[in-house]
């Protein structure tokens, strides 16, 4: 125990425990050895003893740092403050993902609203305004979703140190933290990835909606020299001049007849 002891000390541990389940005097009588007990004197590591049961005192006992009456209470001494702090963990990933999905819903809704507002919008003169609007919509979860994800970050490295603070052990939790904070990382990655390519198909959808598209497929549209849009012979009186507008260029015609 001695040599067990004094190798411990050199490797810069939290907390050394010391325990022994129960026995009878003779099998306890060990932890009464003087230089057993000037060696837990001399660490330079806290120690916790927790030798036989409750009536069970020894030497060791009285010149440990801190000794409980049995090693099961030692065990539930060391282990509880890290059960909180995992709960809490857990608590925060949970709270965490719920406000990520509920600004990625939110931020969805904006982007279903602009878009209905386009398609009732004039297709010439609004595309432009609400290609405007979108980007900035983009923007917008772009740079919410990157908050978030720093936010997120900080919270997860500052759970991360408190955790190892209260737990002599975190190599199994540290690797878990990892993999939560992955997993995160790759949810905000996705999600974004699917944005633009929503938006990218919206784009496309409100350019094969555009008059100026429709011309390129030798369609061509008639106004008046008022720029009114003709549907309608009857809008239209012999001899009037009217303009046709092509996918190059344009050219005015004057009415010989109409049929109606």
């Amino acid at each position: 125990m001695i040599a067990a002891l004094r190798a411990a000390d050199k490797n810069n541990h939290q907390l050394l425990l010391l325990t022994r389940g129960g026995g009878s005097k003779e099998d306890l009588w060990c932890f009464n050895d003087e230089q057993l007990a000037r060696t837990i004197a001399s660490l330079k590591t806290p120690i916790l003893t927790a030798i036989g049961h409750e009536q069970d005192i020894s030497i060791a006992d009285w010149v440990a740092d801190e000794t409980e009456i049995t090693p099961t209470a030692a065990g539930e001494r060391l282990s509880g403050r890290f059960l909180q702090q995992t709960h809490n963990l857990s608590n925060q990933y949970n709270y965490l993902n719920l406000l990520m999905q509920n600004t990625i819903r939110q931020n969805q809704q904006s982007i279903d609203v602009a878009t209905h507002q386009l398609q009732k919008q004039h297709p010439h003169n609004r595309i432009l305004q609400q290609q405007n609007s979108l980007n900035q919509i983009q923007h917008l979860l772009s740079t919410r979703i990157s908050r978030h994800r720093e936010i997120a970050t900080n919270k997860l490295q500052t759970l991360k140190v408190s955790l190892h603070a209260e737990q002599p052990d975190l190599r199994f939790n540290k690797s878990l933290l990892k993999q939560q904070h992955t997993r995160l990382q790759d949810l905000l990655h996705r999600q974004f990835d699917h944005k633009n390519r929503k938006f990218g198909h919206l784009i496309g959808q409100l350019q094969s909606l555009s008059p100026l598209n429709v011309l390129t497929r030798g369609f061509s549209y008639t106004t008046n020299m008022q720029s009114q849009v003709i549907t309608s012979s009857q809008q239209v009186k012999v001899n009037e001049v009217i303009e046709t507008r092509l996918k190059s260029g344009k050219i005015q015609c004057k009415i010989l007849e109409r049929f109606d």
